[in-house]
């Protein structure tokens, strides 16, 4: 969502509406008298009622909400001003220690009479390692790990359980002294909860930090197609990229199958991609590491966990 701020008029009306994602430019003193200082210079430098197409001076743009739509705005601004985002003439940012969003103020001048101020409003994301850093790790309602269930996301992160997985062994990987303190801690606390039996974490980082899933050695999604072109297989790695969250679930469905129903889910795999390459055959099964490859540049192996791809 964005926010054009015409002059100081305009920003007093839209202040008293103001959507809850930009609450900071009023709760924080020290934000709202930078942004009205913003708005003071355009007004006095190029006049209050200046028309924001035809007269010089320029204007502040208001982005807020979540990220991907912050960083789409940002870009049709620099893409129809053409503009570079990189080349600012000044950027000031402002993170208040009882707030999480990250204001950020940057000029850019479009001619020398001409410049849009851009002000994003960002929600910082707690991670693992704040968090702790913060203290009270077992506050109630705030604990830094679920008691529940290890595997399910805590009060205070936002994001998926998948993308918590990835967090969590991503702390644990480059942290292990301090995660094996904290995961005693979290067994203790867990059982005085009554839970007994989701503790584990089932997956973990590889030597080389890649997540991995516990006693699984299905890791590697190979397709073979010896009459496939190197083309054909870029082309077939990235139509798995983009459906790599549904082949996540249904891979870690599989990986709680039998091996009559894994026999049976690459069946299934296997029709789906032959479909994107009609009449060509190829084979699909798993690998559990790149060295069982023949290294002809004939095989794709897909790392669903990690959503990677290589063609050896």
């Amino acid at each position: 969502m964005y926010k054009v701020i015409h002059n100081g008029k305009h920003l007093a009306e839209w202040k008293k509406k103001l959507p809850l994602q930009a609450e900071v430019l009023e709760k924080s003193e020290v934000i709202k008298r930078r942004l009205l200082q913003s708005v003071c210079c355009f007004d006095e430098a190029y006049g209050s009622e200046r028309n924001l197409e035809n007269d010089l001076g320029g204007f502040i743009i208001i982005l807020y909400g979540t990220s991907k739509e912050i960083s789409e705005h940002y870009r049709k601004i620099m893409d129809y001003y053409h503009l570079n985002e990189s080349e600012y003439e000044y950027e000031d940012r402002y993170k208040e220690p009882e707030r999480s969003e990250i204001v950020t103020f940057r000029l850019y001048l479009c001619s020398s009479d001409y410049g849009i101020e851009i002000v994003t409003i960002e929600k910082q994301t707690m991670n693992l390692e704040n968090r702790l850093r913060g203290g009270n790790l077992w506050e109630k309602n705030n604990e830094c790990l679920c008691l529940e269930d290890i595997k399910k996301i805590p009060p205070f992160f936002e994001g998926t359980e998948q993308q918590w997985i990835e967090e969590v062994t991503s702390y644990q990987y480059s942290n292990p002294k301090e995660w094996q303190e904290l995961y005693v801690e979290y067994l203790h606390k867990a059982r005085e909860a009554g839970n007994l039996h989701k503790t584990a974490l089932g997956f973990y980082r590889s030597d080389d930090g890649y997540l991995r899933k516990d006693n699984e050695k299905d890791i590697y999604l190979k397709i073979r197609g010896d009459f496939l072109t190197f083309e054909e297989l870029c082309q077939i790695g990235e139509r798995m990229s983009a459906q790599s969250d549904q082949l996540l679930q249904s891979y870690l469905k599989y990986c709680a199958m039998d091996k009559q129903k894994r026999n049976g889910w690459k069946k299934q795999v296997k029709e789906e991609i032959s479909s994107w390459v009609t009449d060509k055959e190829i084979a699909v099964d798993f690998a559990e590491t790149l060295d069982e490859s023949t290294f002809t540049g004939k095989e794709l192996y897909f790392d669903i966990l990690n959503r990677l791809y290589i063609i050896l």
